[in-house]
């Protein structure tokens, strides 16, 4: 992602200690708030992981007969869910400040200074990771939304199979 500019009025703005105490609290809980929905995701994904290979075993194991074409389909869509979850839960997630860079940046402003720059660069960084966390909602959304086609596809052949027996 390509880091936005700062609207001009936040540019070289005074904050009083009170008010920059307040956004950097509230910077904090948003940080804390994105960590547990990126905790929730990854254990949705687990879940979603596990049941697809539940799904997947059953479709092979499961009597073709007159169903087969529905069983291949139904194993597809459960592998679908699975390598979505994988992918989404492995994608790197590599949101840090430059340390470094922010180190030199505070030793050379004063305390006021300093701690503007490091609301500035805390909020950039809960940005990306508002980003980062709409990423993977989208692509755990596409895994549970292959699991539930591999689910209905065993249903219905699990439904026609006893029709034609």
């Amino acid at each position: 992602m390509r880091e936005q500019p700062l609207p001009s009025a936040m540019v070289g703005a005074s904050v009083d200690e009170g008010t920059m105490d307040a956004l950097l609290d509230q910077l904090r809980s948003e940080s804390e708030r994105q960590r547990a929905h990126f905790a929730a995701l990854d254990t949705r994904l687990t879940l979603v992981l596990g049941l697809a290979g539940v799904l997947a075993a059953v479709a092979g194991i499961a009597e073709p007969g007159s169903v087969a074409w529905l069983l291949v389909a139904a194993a597809a869509a459960a592998v679908a869910a699975a390598l979505l979850a994988l992918w989404a839960s492995l994608r790197p997630l590599l949101l840090t400040l430059d340390v470094s860079r922010a180190a030199q940046e505070l030793i050379e402003a004063g305390r006021d200074q300093a701690r503007y720059q490091l609301l500035l660069a805390r909020l950039r960084l809960v940005e990306r990771s508002a980003d980062q966390l709409a990423r993977k909602a989208r692509w755990a959304r596409a895994a549970v939304a292959a699991l539930a086609l591999a689910a209905l596809l065993l249903a219905v052949a699990a439904g026609v199979g006893l029709v034609t027996a």
